[in-house]
């Protein structure tokens, strides 16, 4: 099937890459058979990330559709083999890894094993280590690390976990001024995490800023938008 073709895909791409400065010292390869090597290596890196994309795509509409946990695991079995041909320093590497956590951190959601969202956390860390000030994707990773950590916090109960949170999302509403598209869902993540944390120590500054957010985030709904 289409996984399995990407996932020898990617098992070809990662022997053939490893292999390159092998093939140079066996056979005194010239520099421009290197050349033209390398650039058949960046080719296929492509045609695999543009097939990941696209069965990226059919499984998770899948899952939506049927909320089949067949699709979850074969979705993250899909974004593992992206991941394997995105060594460090591939420029797609970072998106690699933030799929491969929103889906780990999915299926924690379905099954409640914890393995899954510690897997996710270090993904995540990995992903926004890799997206520095001012990189597009930054206000996205710094959001989902920060909701994964809240996750882990309600499970373990370990309120630095929180409190890392609150300090990312904080960062990521501050990527997000009023014209963003993402300013809502960034001042509820916050507030929602301000009240975890008032609930947990009864500081009342927390619930205020709470509510604060909480309100500011109404206004940019409008009355047709807003849940009843």
């Amino acid at each position: 099937n289409n996984l399995t073709t990407l996932k020898n895909l990617a098992t070809i791409l990662k022997n053939f890459a490893a292999n390159v400065d092998a093939l140079t010292a066996t056979f005194d390869t010239p520099a421009a058979t290197l050349d033209a090597l390398a650039a058949t290596l960046d080719a296929l890196a492509a045609t695999l990330d543009a097939l990941a994309a696209t069965l990226d795509a059919s499984v998770q509409d899948r899952l939506n559709q049927t909320g089949v946990l067949f699709d979850l695991d074969e979705a993250i079995d899909l974004y593992r083999a992206a991941l394997a041909v995105c060594p460090p320093g591939h420029s797609y590497r970072s998106q690699c890894l933030n799929n491969l956590a929103v889906i780990l951190h999915d299926r924690f959601e379905q099954r409640g094993l914890l393995s899954n969202l510690e897997e996710a956390i270090d993904h995540h860390r990995t992903a926004l280590a890799l997206r520095p000030p001012g990189h597009a994707g930054r206000a996205s990773s710094l959001s989902n690390l920060a909701l994964a950590l809240q996750a882990r916090f309600k499970q373990r109960g370990v309120l630095c976990d929180l409190d890392e949170a609150i300090d990312l999302h904080h960062a990521a509403l501050a990527l997000c001024p009023p014209d963003h598209s993402d300013q809502s869902s960034a001042l509820n993540n916050l507030a929602n995490s301000l009240q975890d944390r008032f609930n947990q120590r009864g500081v009342l500054s927390d619930l205020d800023d709470a509510i604060d957010l909480h309100r500011a985030a109404l206004t940019l709904c409008p009355p047709e938008r807003c849940p009843v």
